[in-house]
Formats: structure tokens, sequence, C-alpha cells
């Protein structure tokens, strides 16, 4: 037996000599697995709902999933700072689906707990017809909500933040992957008053200096009027060893019916601070009047969304920064002047909304859209003008419960702003369907 182990023994070392590696990392590597994404987050729900479930007072399970089709015809071009570069009409299509699974458990205390699984994806990326697998699917919220005392209660955790008409702030709901943050919010409501203030990490750098980018504020939905200030904290420091950035914005969102079938609506924010060396100075004014007779049939609109722009001859920097808002519901559907750019932006716009049997909706929309510094045009002379866009969108259920939103858009850019000048469209159609 002694020769036999001593043989083995000699025949092990000479396969770990061969293979350039001891015994323990050949196993190792033969019992090293790579799960997929989807497998983990899949079997992480299934834990979770078999272990809250059982010992929830209350357990909710629900899901949506969403397919959307978009066509594009867009002309690139120009050399604004507002706008992307190129110089030809390029056709686009894409296909996008949203899967979202939502599990909402609460205990005999009252306290809960909210997971909403996400997978997001452009169809085709990545490829499929193979065996490749991908990492889309993963935890859109989680987050703990306790109740503290009356109206009171506390949510920790990864979560959509979403106040007002979300000029401010919101969740782009139209995005396909949607916008979330991580933190902690505070909640009190009574009657039909709600207020949050909360603490939100945008960036955690584990510098151990600190410099962390951080989101505080308070909103106050005090009905009518609501009031709000926000604080974006950027710790890191520039070369010159001043904060990256500290931005205060506050203001007031109003909304009302000053007279009978007369709908008024209008926000109104100012930013203060320091980017680097630079002093901020900037505002933002909204409004919106709308005529509804009797029945809620129509709705006809017109108003004005203004964006300060920055002044080369001022010291300050004074365009405004829309940071966190849902674009796409304000700025055309479009979605050509989402970001916030030196020039700023004024959009002049008028809404026709009508219903259309019992569930079905007709939505037009037009927009005049202009900077309000000049920027340099196409023939090197100073203009404001962009363009002009028309929306249209129809939407309503169908057979077998699912939720229907078609639409296309045409935008007349100015030759100042685009080299190539004929009309751009867009179209989409979008399927939606909610299980609980």
């Amino acid at each position: 037996m002694e020769g036999a182990e001593e043989q083995t023994e000699l025949i092990r070392k000479q396969m770990q000599e061969r293979d350039g590696k001891n015994e323990q990392e050949a196993l190792d590597s033969l019992l090293v697995v790579e799960v997929p994404m989807w497998v983990r987050t899949a079997l992480g729900l299934v834990t979770l709902v078999a272990v809250v479930a059982p010992n929830a007072r209350a357990f909710e399970l629900s899901a949506d999933m969403r397919w959307r089709t978009e066509s594009n015809r867009i002309a690139l071009s120009g050399e604004s700072s507002v706008l992307s570069s190129g110089d030809r009409m390029i056709l686009e299509g894409l296909h996008l689906l949203r899967t979202r699974v939502n599990v909402k458990a609460t205990n005999e205390g009252g306290s809960s707990i909210f997971v909403q699984i996400q997978d997001s994806r452009v169809v085709g990326e990545p490829s499929s017809g193979g065996i490749s697998q991908d990492d889309e699917l993963g935890i859109q919220q989680a987050f703990l909500s306790v109740p503290l005392f009356d109206g009171a209660a506390l949510h920790a955790g990864r979560q959509v933040l979403a106040f007002g008409d979300q000029r401010i702030i919101g969740a782009v709901g139209w995005s396909n992957v949607g916008r979330t943050f991580d933190g902690v919010r505070l909640t009190h409501m009574k009657g039909k008053r709600r207020v949050d203030a909360f603490y939100m990490k945008l960036a955690e750098r584990r510098s151990g200096t600190g410099r962390d980018d951080d989101l505080w504020g308070v909103y106050a939905a005090l009905n009518p009027v609501d009031l709000f200030g926000i604080v974006e904290y950027d710790a890191d420091k520039t070369d010159e060893g001043d904060r990256e950035l500290v931005r205060a914005t506050i203001g007031a969102h109003a909304k009302g019916t000053p007279v009978s079938n007369l709908q008024a609506e209008a926000t109104a924010a100012y930013q203060a601070g320091r980017a680097g060396e630079t002093d901020l100075a900037a505002f933002l004014l909204r409004g919106e009047l709308a005529f509804v007779p009797n029945g809620n049939v129509s709705r006809s609109a017109v108003g004005v969304d203004y964006s300060s722009g920055d002044d080369p001859d001022s010291d300050d920097y004074e365009a405004f920064a829309n940071s966190f808002y849902t674009g796409h519901k304000f700025r055309g559907y479009m979605d050509q002047f989402l970001a916030s750019n030196r020039e700023g932006l004024l959009d002049l716009f008028a809404l026709q909304k009508v219903t259309i049997g019992e569930d079905w909706g007709l939505t037009a929309i037009a927009h005049l859209f202009r900077t309000v510094e000049s920027f340099q045009g196409m023939s090197d002379d100073e203009a404001h003008t962009l363009g002009f866009e028309l929306d249209g969108i129809v939407s309503g259920p169908a057979r077998g419960g699912v939720n229907v939103v078609a639409g296309g858009s045409v935008f007349f850019p100015t030759d100042e702003w685009k080299e190539e000048t004929d009309p751009e469209l867009w179209g989409f159609v979008q399927l939606m369907v909610k299980a609980k």
C-alpha cells in the first residue's frame, strides 16, 4: 500500500508540474460556473417570495411589459452646442422591450419592502438566436418603508422620485430604463398635503476624503401650491482646489382653476451656487393656460417654457440646469432638446386634446423652439430660432386588456440651425400589458 501511495503522490506532483497549477486550483477551475444575471435575479426573486410571503400580513405581486417600435428620419447637421453633428439625412428604426415584476410585502407591524425587477433592452442587443448571455436584467427599485408616526414614513433604498408635474424631478416614464435614486426619503401626508424630505447619493467615490456627489431636497405639495428646494453637492475638487459643484434650486409650482372652465398651471425656479470658481445664477419659468369645457371632452392650452441661457458678457454662469426633469413630457416627443445647454431654451407651445368615445384620446401639440441666447448659425450670423415641431398621439385600451399608444412627429428645422432643412419625421407604436 505504501508503494502505491508513493506512486500516486509522484503522479500527482507530475501533473501539477505539467499543468502549472496546484490541485486546489484545478478543482476550483472545474467548479467555477458563470451564472447569468437573469438566473441570479430570478433565483433571488423566487427566494424573496418563498421567504417573505408566508410571513407577510399582505403580499402583492404585479407585472407589466411594454413593447415599443420607433422609426426615425432625422437630419443631423450643424455646429451649435445644442445639437449633434453630421450632414446627411438618415433612416433609423429600433424596437424596445421593457419588462417589470413588482413584489411588495407588508409585515404585521406595518413595515414593508418593495422590489422591482426590470429587464430593459433594445431588441437585438445583444444579438438573439444564439446561446450567449446578457446582463440586462437587474434591480430597478428596492427599498423598505417603515411607519414612524401618524402620516409619516421612512423609505430607504433605491427608489423613484417624481414630484408635481415632474418639471424639476421626474421618473422619465417614457425612457426604456427610467430614473431611480439611491438614498433615504422621509414622507409626511395629511389630507391632500404631502411633504417629502430626501437625501440621495448620486455618486459614491470611496475616496476616503468625503468627495461624493449628493442630492438633498424638500418638496412640499400643499395643494394648490407646491414649494421645493434641492441642493446638488459634488464635493470633488477642481485642479484649483474648489468644490466641483454646489447648486441650489428653489421654487414653486401651482395649479388651479381661477374661473370656470379655465385651468392655470405655473412653475418658477431659481438656481444659485458655484461650479468651481464660477458663480451660478439661472432661472426657469413655465406657464400654461387651458380651456376645458364642461364634460372634459377636450382641452385647449397655450403656454411657454423658458430656461435661461448664459450671457457670455456676464461673470456668472446663467444657464438653467434641467438635471432631473422628465424632459420628454415637456420639450417635444422627438427629444431633440432634452439636454441643458449654454444657450438656454424658449419653447412656445399649443396643445389640443380630444376624447374619442369613452376611453380613447387624441392629442396634438405644436412647439416653436428658440434659444434664449444666440448661437452661431450656418451663415455664421447670430441666430435664435431652431425650428417648429408638431406632435400627434392617439391612445386607449384595445382587445385583451392591452393599452395602445401610437403617434408621430414632424420637425421643420431652420436653415440657421441645420444645413439640411428637409422635414424630420418620427413615429412609434407602443403596446403595454399590466397584470396582477
